[in-house]
């Protein structure tokens, strides 16, 4: 009985470590690693108000206040309307990343927009965002 207990807990213990290795446990992995960076940013950036016609261009500036590298990973926005650029360079104590991003609007009226930054931190998600409204 009891080596059947070890055989089962052997089993699961694999699985687990499979599942994290193939990736789908990423913000666990994260949470427990010892090399997390952690950031300073500010996350909202109001425009107030713009004209249909204008495109926006913003920079968000995340800063490294940790002793570990900053690794940004990936930057996604939450429509085709707002573009981002980002340096997939490495982050040092105290140094900037600069996240560009560019909106075309393509409705009047209030709207916010999204950026989701992925990096080697604690949660592994940063959300950004723009907001304002948008006239004729």
């Amino acid at each position: 009985m009891k080596r059947k207990i070890i055989e089962v807990s052997v089993v699961c213990l694999v699985l687990v470590i499979a599942i994290c290795y193939i990736g789908k446990c990423r913000e666990w992995n994260n949470v427990f690693s010892l090399s997390n960076a952690t950031i300073e940013v500010t996350n909202t950036f109001d425009f107030e108000s713009m004209h249909i016609k204008d495109t926006l261009k913003h920079t968000f500036l995340i800063k490294n206040t940790s002793d570990n590298v900053l690794n940004i990973v990936a930057v996604h926005s939450n429509c085709g309307c707002t573009i981002t650029s980002f340096s997939r360079e490495k982050i040092k104590k105290g140094e900037s990343a600069e996240i560009a991003v560019t909106f075309v609007p393509q409705q009047v009226g209030r709207t916010e927009k999204s950026i989701v930054v992925e990096a080697n931190t604690a949660p592994p998600y940063t959300v950004l965002s723009l907001h304002g409204i948008v006239k004729k």
